[in-house]
């Protein structure tokens, strides 16, 4: 399984939608394209946020988490991303 981080704004431009988002800014997309999660650097300290995307249905939590640089925050959310799907949680199905 591959994930690969996209810039928001490149999919923001793919989803028709304005491009506002800043530089450290990222969709996260599984092998089929879906959009399955995003990191961004918080505007107001040095640190990564993330968050696992599994709309329409709620992500059971932690589905979101923090971590002190972009490396980290792409292990942590692979690392519950993978969990989720192995407990199937859907739309990963």
């Amino acid at each position: 399984m591959t994930l690969t981080l996209r810039t928001m704004n490149k999919h923001a431009q793919l989803m028709g939608w304005g491009d506002h988002w800043g530089e450290d800014d990222f969709v996260i997309v599984d092998d089929d394209g879906r959009s399955v999660g995003r990191i961004y650097k918080d505007t107001t300290s040095p640190r990564w946020i993330w968050s696992v995307n599994t709309s329409p249905f709620p992500a059971p939590p932690p589905n979101n988490g923090v971590a002190p640089t972009l490396e980290e925050a792409k292990q942590q959310f692979k690392q519950r991303y993978l969990e989720m799907k192995a407990q199937g949680v859907r739309s990963f199905a």
